[in-house]
């Protein structure tokens, strides 16, 4: 399978978990800012007795395997070894996807789903570059479940998501991460704006800020 980086052991990609993180090669999109463009593109196999074997040596100090990219959708046969191999060994797994292929939440333990922009067309083709973007996000929303869903916000200088689309997922976990030059007090202010606006819980998680757990008002009685 063409894998462009392994993370043998992270703390941060699936906070409150050990994991290893594993890069699949290839993504059809080309996103603003994107922090991994290397892996986009370029040919790097390695066996699957290779990866087995990585899997067998981390499981007894990891919780579980997230699958990355690039955009580790686009290749569907290494994800589902790459699934079956955590599975015999224990692990959980999670997916990092920007929901341009088909996603089966059975699949996964999570779903790490990275929104770029406004839910718009024409925005969301302007930020990725692809026409198709935008309604295959919307397909796999339609399917996917909040309760093992998390939306995933990187905050740039130049961000534009409005202020709809934090409504839309309500009944998301929303985690808000910092992107290349963004100063960790703006990516603070976002995030508790957010909060604000939803009356939610917030909850900060190294540099990144998670929000959601609706919190219900109590009524008063007068």
């Amino acid at each position: 399978m063409n894998v462009a980086g392994v993370v043998h052991l992270s703390t941060v990609d699936w906070y409150g978990k050990a994991a290893m993180v594993i890069f699949l090669r290839g993504c059809p999109l080309r996103c603003r800012h994107c922090h991994n463009a290397d892996y986009r593109a370029g040919n790097t196999q390695v066996e699957l007795d290779e990866i087995a074997h990585w899997i067998e040596t981390a499981a007894p100090f990891i919780d579980a395997l997230v699958l990355s990219g690039g955009e580790p959708m686009m290749q569907p046969d290494s994800v589902k070894a790459l699934v079956e191999l955590a599975r015999r060994n224990g692990l959980e797994v999670a997916v990092e996807t920007s929901g341009f292929y088909p996603i089966n939440p059975d699949m996964f333990d999570m779903v790490f789903l990275s929104v770029k922009t406004r839910l718009e067309e024409e925005a969301y083709k302007a930020w990725t570059g692809h026409p198709m973007a935008f309604s295959n996000l919307i397909s796999n929303l339609q399917v996917l479940p909040p309760e093992k869903t998390e939306i995933r916000f990187t905050v740039f200088d130049d961000s534009d998501y409005g202020t709809e689309i934090f409504r839309i997922f309500r009944k998301y976990k929303m985690r808000f991460l910092r992107g290349n030059n963004l100063k960790q007090e703006m990516l603070c202010d976002t995030a508790n704006y957010v909060a604000t606006l939803l009356d939610c819980h917030i909850e900060q998680e190294g540099e990144s800020y998670l929000v959601g757990h609706i919190t219900q008002v109590p009524t008063l009685e007068i």
